[in-house]
């Protein structure tokens, strides 16, 4: 996963560009000498899956006999199909997504979970086992708009009728005293994930929806769980709303300055500070609907 490229949910004109004109920044790299941002979430979290296929591990040892396999196999199978660095770049990129993975795995453990699943896609037919009980997407409230995706690992216990979704985060945790529920836009997943659990599993009454960031060590993991998650998942409901009301209004803007560099402002103007200071009151007037997400912690 990309821990610093924009959110679609952050900026409505990049959204179109992406989803709906499918614009993509082209890769002119054969071979870097770092993999970027989201190839590096990638490789984490194959990791991660590779070790959770097999079952759960119980203790740190059976973790680490598990990613040394899952290590040795992904350094040999990654070079064929992905652009990677040279030899001893590469070596040192998987030891370090290795050390990561390391820590959600650990992260985990404790009290019995149930049934582990890990990069489970919803909301589409699949061959695999899956503990669905329905393939097609998920509505998102009465908005008209459905959805699905992959969720890094869904721990479900029958039994407990209760769930745990993880959304793993190769990054560092926000520095922030508020508790973390969708960080200016840019953390939507688990909320969604928590809105599809609910509807394809009816039998769960419980449900605790995580970010696991594997930065830190140990991991730094924050939940949402009860009235928290209750309410955020109205909340989601309410800003998709607003956002379908804008793509149908046709009236598309940028949305707030990124953080990092955003490979779409190359398709504005060169001088995007001035663009944006003179566009700064008509496209706060379009995108008012979403500034509460925006702005939220």
């Amino acid at each position: 996963m990309d821990d610093v490229a924009p959110s679609p949910s952050c900026d409505p004109l990049g959204f179109v560009w992406e989803y709906a004109l499918h614009w993509r920044e082209p890769n002119l790299d054969p071979q870097p000498l770092a993999l970027g941002h989201r190839s590096f979430g990638e490789l984490v979290h194959a990791l991660i899956g590779g070790v959770l296929r097999n079952g759960a591990p119980r203790n740190v040892d059976e973790i680490e006999i598990a990613l040394a396999d899952e290590a040795n196999r992904l350094s040999d199978a990654w070079p064929i199909a992905r652009a990677v660095p040279p030899g001893l770049l590469w070596r040192h990129t998987m030891s370090l997504a290795r050390e990561r993975a390391s820590r959600g795995l650990r992260d985990a453990l404790g009290k019995p979970r149930g049934t582990s699943w890990t990069e489970l896609a919803f909301g589409e037919a699949t061959d695999g086992a899956h503990p669905w009980t329905t393939p097609m997407p998920v509505p998102i409230g009465t908005t008209g708009v459905a959805f699905r995706g992959r969720i890094d690992r869904l721990d479900e216990d029958g039994s407990k009728g209760s769930a745990i979704i993880t959304d793993y985060k190769a990054g560092a945790a926000p520095e922030r005293k508020k508790t973390v529920v969708f960080d200016r836009g840019t953390e939507l997943q688990r909320v969604f994930y928590a809105l599809a659990a609910g509807s394809l599993l009816p039998d769960v009454r419980n449900i605790e929806s995580r970010l696991t960031y594997l930065r830190h060590e140990p991991a730094r993991t924050l939940n949402l769980v009860h009235d928290e998650l209750v309410t955020a998942i109205e909340q989601a409901v309410s800003f998709t709303a607003a956002g379908v009301e804008l793509q149908r209004s046709g009236q598309i803007a940028p949305g707030p300055q990124p953080e990092f560099f955003d490979s779409i402002s190359v398709a504005l103007p060169s001088d995007l500070e001035a663009y944006r200071r003179i566009k700064q009151r008509p496209f706060a007037q379009v995108n008012s609907q979403l500034s509460r997400l925006w702005s939220s912690p």
